[in-house]
């Protein structure tokens, strides 16, 4: 997201974009877009580091930096402040990491087997729900997880009405029915 001056992504040569810090989800989500647009990180874009996306978005409207990596749910109110978006990453057809899962090396080691069998059933769980077009048919391990998404896209839905035609049609009448 970018201060509403920036109109393309020519105009951030010589600017400064945030990110939360080097080597998270932000930094590593925006070096590829940058290059992959002609543009150099650290020499023709200045990287710098901030903290939290809350944090991007008010420096973003204070004109402390000319833009940075915001995510839903801080893009929402990021919008409320004119901030802009340049690149919805969604839509943006890079191969993204979107979800970390992180475990300390001392549990992973003392809890090895359950380490193994979480990351089986996510992998499962998110090869399964991206794979299928009803929220019932997805296999889910739970239904915690299941709640929690359901959860999550009518929060999406609600604040962003706009992103509901990107989810299928079955998805979404089973949302209209809830």
């Amino acid at each position: 997201m970018v201060h509403p001056s920036i109109a393309k992504p020519e105009d951030l040569r010589g600017k400064t974009l945030a990110v939360t810090r080097f080597g998270s989800l932000t930094d590593l989500l925006i070096r590829p877009v940058l290059k992959n647009g002609g543009l150099e990180p650290q020499k023709d874009v200045k990287l710098i580091q901030i903290g939290r996306m809350p944090d991007i978005a008010t420096a973003i409207a204070q004109t402390s930096v000319d833009g940075g990596v915001i995510s839903f749910p801080t893009s929402v109110q990021a919008e409320k402040m004119s901030i802009k978006t340049m690149l919805d990453f969604a839509e943006s057809g890079f191969d993204l990491p979107a979800t970390t899962v992180v475990v300390s090396r001392r549990y992973s080691k003392s809890n090895h087997d359950t380490v193994l069998r979480f990351l089986k059933a996510y992998i499962e769980g998110t090869r399964s729900f991206s794979q299928t077009e009803s929220w019932e048919s997805a296999r889910c391990v739970g239904t915690a997880a299941l709640t929690i998404a359901r959860c999550w896209l009518r929060l999406t839905i609600f604040l962003r009405p706009d992103t509901s035609r990107k989810f299928p049609t079955s998805m979404q009448r089973e949302l209209k029915t809830r």
